[in-house]
């Protein structure tokens, strides 16, 4: 055996090339991934985005322990939200329900026949309240619970036809 025996191995040409083969083909997998992960997120994603709504101003009335008054109707030692919304974005929306700390509401009065539609820059006014009618001429949502306080915070959200989903956080015995 020769100590000084050459040893065989891959030529530094080759070796630049497979390295640079290698290079080019993980750039191609990473490309396609970031391709594919960018497309799934704008897909679908412009009709949420010309979809706005906004909560222009709220009067909720806690739990008083009197007969109140709300909006017209009267409800017997129960909270009232009167809730005010405007569509502000580029296409018309068609509310789906409208759920109050995740719990959905009942639609009631005008508004168990016909949902609230709103044309670009329209706005709706509507009462959310426990239970009961409402009187001729008016609309909302029952099912707002009983026990609310003054000073409580709570979520109001509004879902769309399309799945739009816009959150508010309201305080009771506020308007905004």
């Amino acid at each position: 055996m020769n100590p000084r025996k050459r040893s065989v191995g891959v030529s530094p040409i080759i070796a630049t090339l497979l390295l640079i083969a290698i290079t080019v083909s993980a750039g191609v997998i990473v490309y396609v991934f970031v391709s594919g992960i960018s497309n799934g997120l704008t897909q679908g994603g412009g009709q949420q985005a010309a979809q706005q709504i906004e909560l222009t101003a709220y009067s909720f009335t806690p739990l008083t322990g009197a007969s109140i008054t709300c909006g017209g109707n009267t409800t017997v030692t129960a909270p009232c939200l009167i809730v005010s919304i405007k569509n502000v974005g580029g296409s018309s929306i068609t509310l789906d329900s409208v759920l109050f700390n995740g719990v959905p509401l009942t639609a009631a009065g005008t508004l168990a026949t016909t949902p609230i539609n709103l044309s670009t820059n329209q706005d709706a006014t509507f009462l959310i309240i426990d239970s009961g009618g409402f009187t001729s001429g008016h609309g909302g949502y029952t099912g707002l619970p009983s026990g609310i306080t003054g000073g409580s915070s709570n979520v109001l959200k509004f879902v769309t036809k399309t799945g739009g989903l816009f959150a508010y956080t309201i305080t009771a015995g506020s308007s905004q």
